[in-house]
């Protein structure tokens, strides 16, 4: 029977995390850069200029439609992926009705960060708040025009955290460590909208819009995203204990639910989106081949050891969740028709997914936790 097994020990998260802090200090500093050049691209000539608004705008945390932004997507898909897994091993370890029933806050937690991860790619609280409609159950229920998406959303932000501090005491209080960098992953999610409130009052070029960038996109949302997803990897580890966990792996039929729900998501966020008034540039539906191609490649690495055609699915996805092939020539002679790439590409990584576990088991670290696939 096909497994899922993965091995939750010190050395593997020690290398997962600097892997993340790694990448989140070069995003970082590539922003401060891009930042920097952007307001002195009149001092280049036409390949600098190129190579500013082409290149290094990719690591700008704060822009839709970059590497930056799929990057960002894809690490809170990887704390969905995190919460799953420690819902499993709440539920292998048992306990009495009271327990079984707390560990389902893990699958909130769970859809909180997909949800998240697709926002992240798909501008979505963005154009929310442009819903004056929505004015009345804000922190400004008179006002008549859009007030955007901190002071709408502030009361639901709010009551995540609170859920999530009371979830995370309830559940980790025991493992110290791990509720210690949950709630400090939390704390640094609520500073956002302040450190977002701040931004609009600082003139845009002076040094104080570099150090809120920085405060805002590079701790807040990457440092606080890196803290839950360690807090959740090391509560899962006390939870496994010593050597490798194995589980069933997905059936067949899970899969093929899996892949239809992703498939009809791309159609349905395209329409929410039209829907919705201007807020950002996000696209919504590139999110779905994105994270389709981002398991594709934690599948591959773990069944295979194919570290090569994992690397080639891992650029897939952010050719699509950067949205990079809008700059590709094919994209304009199929007469821009997004949704439609975007289904077959999900439907190629869901296909290749099921394919490369059919027949072999699939062993995961980690550095991939295990997927719902």
């Amino acid at each position: 029977m096909e497994a899922l097994s993965f091995d939750l020990g010190r050395v593997n998260r020690a290398r997962l995390t600097w892997l993340v802090v790694a990448l989140n200090l070069v995003f970082t500093a590539g922003m401060t850069a891009f930042l920097y050049y952007w307001a002195h691209r009149d001092h280049f000539g036409p390949h600098g200029r190129a190579f500013i608004n082409r290149v290094l705008v990719q690591f700008h945390l704060g822009a839709e439609n970059v590497v930056a932004a799929w990057y960002s997507s894809m690490l809170l898909l990887l704390v969905g992926l995190a919460c799953t897994l420690a819902y499993a091993l709440d539920q292998r370890q048992g306990g009495s009705a009271f327990d079984r029933i707390l560990a389902r806050g893990w699958l909130v937690l769970a859809g909180t960060f997909l949800l998240l991860s697709l926002d992240e790619i798909g501008s979505l609280h963005e154009r929310v708040g442009m819903l004056v409609r929505l004015n009345g159950a804000s922190l400004s229920p008179h006002a008549t025009g859009p007030i955007g998406w901190v002071y709408l959303l502030a009361i639901p932000i709010g009551a995540g955290a609170i859920f999530m501090l009371a979830f995370g005491w309830m559940r980790l209080r025991h493992a110290p460590a791990a509720f210690a960098l949950l709630a400090t992953g939390v704390l640094l999610y609520v500073s956002d909208p302040f450190l977002e409130l701040i931004e609009k009052t600082l003139p845009p070029n002076g040094a104080g819009i570099y150090v809120e960038r920085v405060l805002e996109e590079g701790v807040a949302e990457l440092g606080g995203t890196t803290c839950i997803l360690c807090g959740v990897l090391l509560y899962a580890s006390r939870r496994a204990g010593a050597g490798a966990q194995t589980f069933a792996a997905p059936s067949r039929r899970a899969r093929v639910v899996a892949g239809v729900v992703l498939l009809i998501g791309i159609p349905v966020a395209h329409a929410i989106v039209q829907r919705l008034p201007p807020g950002d540039v996000g696209i919504a539906e590139n999110w779905f081949p994105a994270a389709a191609f981002f398991v594709l490649a934690i599948v591959w690495a773990a069944t295979r050891r194919a570290w090569g055609v994992a690397t080639i699915a891992l650029m897939v996805s952010a050719y699509f969740g950067a949205g990079l092939f809008g700059y590709a020539s094919w994209y304009a002679a199929l007469h821009y028709q997004r949704v439609a790439i975007d289904m077959i590409a999900t439907a190629l990584a869901v296909s290749l997914s099921a394919l490369s576990t059919e027949h072999q088991a699939l062993s995961t670290t980690t550095q991939h936790p295990a997927p719902s696939t």
